[in-house]
């Protein structure tokens, strides 16, 4: 990504990038966001400058990038578990894992063992919007995974985000 950094890192697939102006490079993840960000700036330029020839196909984009970036959820957790069950705790989610990556809206889902805290687990979710997670949560209240191992302490956060970037170090 040409940033005017040498040393900045190109941000990993499936990001693409376009140049806003020459101190501000955007990145996106499709080729269909990109468009999306090209037609924003037309759209953005032409409304500041008083041009008349804005596409309808702009006004469309621009909402579309603009709803994408305010509606990401992500959600956070962590579980105490008995650290002897700690292995049987991840492996009886294994299934519950697969359904919900396969559920709509749904970008992110992992439960992972701590490799310093023997006790605990970790889980990251994302998803599209809110109303993709309400459906999810709304599917787990009707149909509680069955297991035999527990957490007995769960801690679990939900963060509704404005946008999203890649980090670049």
């Amino acid at each position: 990504m040409a940033t005017g950094r040498p040393h900045a890192a190109q941000p990993s697939a499936p990001w693409r990038t376009t140049r806003v102006n020459p101190l501000v490079t955007v990145a996106v993840k499709c080729s269909r966001h990109l468009r999306d960000v090209v037609a924003v700036r037309r759209f953005e330029r032409q409304r500041t400058t008083g041009g008349d020839s804005v596409r309808a196909g702009d006004v469309v984009a621009r909402q579309h990038i603009v709803a994408h970036m305010s509606e990401t959820v992500i959600v956070v957790g962590t579980f105490e578990v008995d650290p002897e069950r700690r292995d049987a705790f991840l492996e009886s989610r294994v299934a519950g894992m697969n359904l919900a990556r396969g559920e709509p809206g749904c970008t992110t889902y992992v439960l992972s063992a701590d490799p310093i805290e023997p006790n605990l687990v970790h889980l990251l979710e994302r998803w599209e919007s809110k109303a993709y997670l309400d459906d999810h949560l709304e599917r787990l209240r009707r149909n509680p995974p069955a297991t035999a191992v527990t957490a007995p302490r769960t801690e679990l956060t939900v963060y509704e985000t404005s946008g999203e970037a890649p980090l670049i170090l």
